[in-house]
């Protein structure tokens, strides 16, 4: 018959148990002992026994300083591309050409160099509001034609 015994050391705090495999039911052990872990004293089980440290050595890097700036810029690239195609190209393109001037003084404030991005938001922005303007003038001037022909033909009469 096989056995396992329990025996704590004679210290209360001592937090390793031993573990006496006797070979017979009597207790008489031969010899071997198997050490276990215990939690520490008034520690209960699933509880970190070790303190943990209340600060790193390592801490992440800061972000730097045109981070807010290339997430603005990203932000009103979205916009005004989103504007294309849905068809509010009038007010996000000249807000996006607005935006694009503004942030590249905020660059040029940090003395960052310029990304791609505000290039193309400019571009964007610059196309989309001349496009904007000449199809308002075609508009304007179809309404003109409009109007100048019905009053021709009302006049023939």
């Amino acid at each position: 018959m096989l056995a396992l015994f329990r025996t704590l050391g004679a210290e209360p705090f001592r937090a390793m148990e031993r573990w006496t495999l006797a070979l017979d039911g009597r207790g008489t052990s031969c010899g071997c002992t198997i050490a276990a872990m215990t939690p520490p004293p008034n520690q209960p089980w699933g509880q970190n026994p070790f303190p943990q440290p209340t600060s790193t050595a390592w801490a992440p890097p800061p972000p730097p300083p045109t981070a807010a700036l290339d997430n603005e810029l990203q932000t009103w690239l979205v916009v005004t591309c989103i504007g294309w195609f849905v068809g509010f190209m009038w007010i996000t393109g000249p807000l996006g050409w607005w935006k694009a001037n503004d942030l590249r003084g905020k660059y040029a404030a940090l003395g960052a160099p310029e990304p791609s991005n505000l290039n193309a938001l400019r571009l964007i922005g610059i196309i989309t509001t001349v496009m904007c303007i000449a199809g308002f003038v075609v508009a304007c001037m179809g309404f003109v034609a409009f109007g100048l022909f019905a009053v021709g033909s009302a006049g023939a009469r």
